[in-house]
């Protein structure tokens, strides 16, 4: 009878994490990507109303080498956990990022991405990097120059099962 009963638990615990699994195997992200026209400017910093919930981060060094932000481009994406969406940056260059899923350890409300932008003319990457998120916080990538200026990446994601 004891044998039964803890026959019965393992079985009970297999199949409790096999519905863990396939939930978390169900799970997407959903990503805003703001795309951002930093320019020099001279005095005032001017933050486009677009992107005012960027302006803690925008104000701050090494942001305060520019005082101009726009607005240029707006990605939304959505993607399973271990899925990828490619849009293309206002420099024409193709850009990926994944949902590798969520960090290992005790706060599950952290999420690993990894964001690939490609030089096509060049046939090189010019940035492949894995970074962690906490859910609903924001990333700047910044560095390619465009127009007198140099684009910014904000990447803010959250998930849904």
């Amino acid at each position: 009878m004891r044998a039964a009963r803890g026959a019965a638990a393992v079985v009970l615990g297999a199949a409790i994490l096999v519905a863990a699994g396939a939930a978390r195997a169900s799970e997407t992200a959903t990503c805003d990507l703001p795309i951002i026209h930093a320019l020099p400017g001279g005095g005032v910093t001017q933050i486009d109303p677009k992107i005012d919930t960027l302006k803690n981060y925008l104000s701050k060094p090494p942001f305060t080498a520019w005082h101009d932000f726009r607005l240029i481009g707006r990605q939304t994406l959505t993607m399973q956990e271990g899925g990828s969406s490619t849009f293309m940056m206002p420099d024409n260059r193709p850009a990926t990022l994944t949902f590798v899923g969520h960090s290992v350890g005790h706060d599950e409300h952290r999420i690993r991405l990894r964001l690939v932008i490609e030089h096509p003319e060049k046939q090189h990457r010019v940035l492949d990097t894995t970074f962690t998120l906490d859910e609903g916080g924001v990333v700047l990538h910044v560095g390619h120059r465009h127009d007198n200026g140099v684009l910014i990446l904000a990447v803010s994601c959250k998930t849904q099962n």
